[in-house]
């Protein structure tokens, strides 16, 4: 290979590496426009944010997702003071949602956790599990459990990396195949 070549091998290299430099940057960064905020359950936003959850499970789901089949909440699980609904905004628009409910001996469950595919990878499911976990103390409680399907690896691997351990199955719920908690300490009670 002579040096013309081996110059243009070398021009392309660096191109190559910058625009990877590029693209990790864009996927691997937090969205620094992101809200939190709790919602009521049943306001149009949070049901679209639902819906998606919902039709992203089904395309997910060898079978697809059968809400009735997935240990299906109570009416008012998610208001206070027996939880919250949270919905995630990134740049003014509906990106995810999560869900908690509390239960006797100071647990809460976290349910229908849900982030919008844009903002997957880009630390959003890590806010919004702290921002349930705050709630969870806000309400008393000192453990929060969750259940997950086995074809959701990257919601295990979020999991696990914010400190919950695979506990034995504590629901009925036919979708799930890993069960989490996590001991998040105990704050103040909400009245």
């Amino acid at each position: 290979m002579g040096r013309v070549e081996c110059g243009w091998l070398l021009r392309l290299g660096r191109e190559l590496l910058q625009t990877v430099c590029v693209v990790d940057s864009l996927t691997g960064q937090p969205v620094p426009d992101i809200t939190i905020e709790p919602e009521p359950i049943d306001s149009p936003e949070a049901r679209w944010a639902l819906d998606r959850y919902v039709a992203d499970l089904n395309e997910r789901f060898p079978g697809g997702f059968d809400t009735s089949r997935a240990a299906p909440p109570d009416p008012g699980d998610f208001v206070p003071p027996n939880g919250v609904f949270l919905l995630v905004r990134a740049e003014g628009e509906t990106a995810g949602c999560g869900a908690l409910r509390t239960e006797s001996g100071g647990i809460a469950e976290i349910r229908r956790m849900w982030i919008s595919p844009r903002l997957r990878g880009r630390g959003a499911g890590r806010r919004l599990l702290a921002a349930l976990e705050t709630h969870a103390r806000e309400y008393g409680c000192s453990r929060v459990r969750l259940d997950t399907a086995a074809e959701l690896e990257e919601a295990r691997a979020l999991y696990a990396s914010a400190g919950y351990v695979e506990i034995d199955a504590y629901n009925e719920n036919s979708y799930a195949r890993h069960w989490f908690e996590k001991d998040v300490g105990r704050r103040s009670s909400v009245s």
